[in-house]
């Protein structure tokens, strides 16, 4: 039995699920989940046959004794410690763990200071042991991740770099290879962003690209936000200020379904946010629907899914507005096979596979 283990079902965690699913039978796969949806940008109410609430009897015999669990969005340690001394395979797949910290406006500390703190520096020291079994492997949510993870092992093992190279991970949005469109040459060139409306998702930055292209002449642009959040309000006095009057528009929160209708109906994503955004899956949503995309350097999607050259430093307005004034007439980069559905069952099987072999 091969379990995937989460705090939610989650839009980004259904595509790799049914893929999972399909691949080793549906008697032989359970998405097991902590809550009920609550309405966020990744929550679903969506359902299968094979998932399961955590609480329902059998849930907790089933994580315990499954031959393989995929695990994410939580850290049960005792679970994995558990599983791991009686040689289960067991993989842990997570985002960032030493996100900056904020101190003030824009300014960050090292996101290892968490481990000054004892409950935080208790974990760390069990997830490094936890590292050291072959059973046991981390699926690093984008390349910072990895550095993480890898951090977590040397500060407990007298800075000894980790032996086993960590697999690429991310959300699988795109079930599979999807078909890039180019940005048209000529007309009006649409730009879009959606998410929740946080001052760490950056989309002042692309506020004030627009802003800087439109004063520059070009008129021929415009910008469509899709979110709710604290920042909205600022957004939009920052929008009447730079007077971008119809060239921007706001949208409320809407459903993934629409979001990718609207994704369709536009010709540039961006993902601007800082180095808190562990990975960014809107703009894994983007690219399955051919839209060209071009993110900061310092987000995990746009550092795992982008070339260099479509990637700006957060904050860089100048960049970003010179990426958008060259977009028209560009193909997408399409997204790279290993980061789809398919793709990541694959790999994943094949890693469960030799780990088989290892344990025994």
């Amino acid at each position: 039995m091969f379990a995937l283990y989460t705090n939610t079902v989650s839009a980004h965690q259904l595509p790799l699920a049914r893929e999972l699913a399909a691949r080793l039978g549906a008697e032989n796969f359970r998405y097991v989940y902590e809550t009920e949806p609550a309405g966020g940008n990744q929550e679903t109410r969506e359902r299968e046959p094979w998932t399961m609430r955590a609480d329902e009897s059998g849930a907790a015999e089933l994580l315990e004794s499954c031959e393989v669990l995929l695990a994410g969005g939580l850290r049960p340690t005792d679970l994995f410690e558990r599983r791991v001394a009686h040689g289960r395979m067991t993989f842990y797949q997570t985002e960032r763990w030493f996100k900056p910290i904020r101190i003030l406006g824009n300014m960050f500390a090292s996101g290892s200071l968490r481990l000054l703190h004892p409950g935080y520096r208790r974990m760390a020291r069990r997830f490094a042991r936890l590292m050291e079994s072959p059973s046991f492997q981390v699926l690093p949510i984008g390349p910072w991740a990895a550095r993480d993870m890898e951090e977590v092992f040397r500060r407990f093992h007298s800075g000894a770099a980790f032996a086993r190279e960590l697999m690429p991970w991310g959300y699988f949005v795109a079930p599979g290879a999807c078909t890039p469109r180019c940005v048209p040459a000529e007309g009006e060139l649409k730009v879009l962003w959606v998410g929740r409306l946080l001052n760490w998702k950056r989309v002042d930055t692309i506020v004030d690209a627009l802003a800087k292209l439109v004063e520059s002449g070009d008129a021929r642009i415009s910008f469509t936000i899709v979110g709710a959040g604290p920042e909205k309000q600022r957004l939009e006095y920052r929008a009447a200020a730079a007077k971008l009057g119809s060239a921007i528009r706001f949208l409320p929160h809407v459903d993934i379904d629409r979001i990718r209708e609207i994704m369709r109906r536009h010709d540039v994503y961006v993902l601007a946010s800082n180095a808190i955004e562990g990975w960014g899956a809107a703009l894994s949503e983007a690219k399955e629907e051919g839209m060209l995309a071009f993110g900061t350097c310092e987000a995990g999607a746009s550092a795992a899914l982008l070339p260099e050259s479509r990637r700006f430093r957060c904050g860089d307005v100048t960049a970003l507005a010179r990426l958008i004034a060259g977009a028209k007439g560009m193909a997408p980069t399409p997204m790279p096979p290993d980061f789809t559905a398919a793709g990541a069952a694959a790999r994943l099987l094949a890693a469960v596979g030799r780990m088989r072999r290892e344990v025994r």
